[in-house]
C-alpha cells in the first residue's frame, strides 16, 4: 500500500513538473500575440520554423558605432519576426555590399538586444531600428509585421520606409 502511494505521488509530481515546463515554454513563445491559437504551432516548432538569421549580433561589443546601422530585432519563436523575415531578406538582397555591411540581426533576448531595447526604447521584437547621427533623434524604429484579417503578415510599408531611411543616409 505504501509503495502504491509513493508511486502515485511520484507520478503526480512528474506530471506537475511537465505541466510547469509546458506552461513556461508556451508563455515565452507566445509573448507577442494575444491569440493563443495562432501560436500553438510555434510552441512545438519555434526553433524549426525560425528563419536562419545570419550575421547575428550577440554581445554589446559587436554593436557598431559606425555612422549608420540597420538592426533587425527578432526573438526565437516570434510569429511576427517569422512573418516579416522573407520580405526583409528580399529588401537586403537589393542593397549594394557597402549597405549590407551595416545590417545586423539582434535577438532581443541577448545582451546586445537588451541593450538596444533599453537605449532606443524598443518594447517588442519584430522591429527594424535605423541608427544614425544624421537622424533628428539619432534613431528611428519601424514595426516589421502586423495583424491583418486575423493573420500575421509583413508590414511592407514600414519595412519599405525603414530601408528608404537607411538608404538616404549618406
Amino acid at each position: 500500500m505504501k509503495q502504491k502511494k509513493a508511486l502515485i505521488t511520484s507520478v503526480s509530481l512528474l506530471i506537475g513538473l511537465i505541466g510547469i515546463i509546458f506552461l513556461f515554454r508556451f508563455m515565452t513563445v507566445t509573448e507577442y500575440t494575444n491569440d493563443i491559437s495562432q501560436n500553438f504551432n510555434y510552441f512545438f516548432n519555434a526553433e524549426k520554423t525560425l528563419p536562419k538569421f545570419s550575421e547575428t549580433v550577440k554581445s554589446n561589443e559587436e554593436l557598431s558605432s559606425s555612422e549608420k546601422e540597420l538592426y533587425i530585432l527578432y526573438k526565437v519563436g516570434c510569429p511576427y519576426c517569422n512573418a516579416s523575415h522573407q520580405y526583409i531578406e528580399q529588401k537586403i538582397t537589393k542593397l549594394d555590399n557597402d549597405h549590407k555591411r551595416n545590417i545586423k540581426y539582434v535577438n532581443v533576448s541577448s545582451k546586445a538586444g537588451k541593450t538596444l531595447a533599453k537605449r532606443y526604447n524598443i518594447s517588442k521584437a519584430a522591429t527594424i531600428l535605423v541608427v544614425s547621427k544624421e537622424l533628428t533623434r539619432g534613431y528611428v524604429s519601424f514595426d516589421s509585421a502586423m495583424e491583418k484579417n486575423s493573420k500575421i503578415v509583413p508590414n511592407k510599408e514600414e519595412v519599405d520606409d525603414a530601408f528608404t531611411v537607411f538608404n538616404t543616409i549618406i
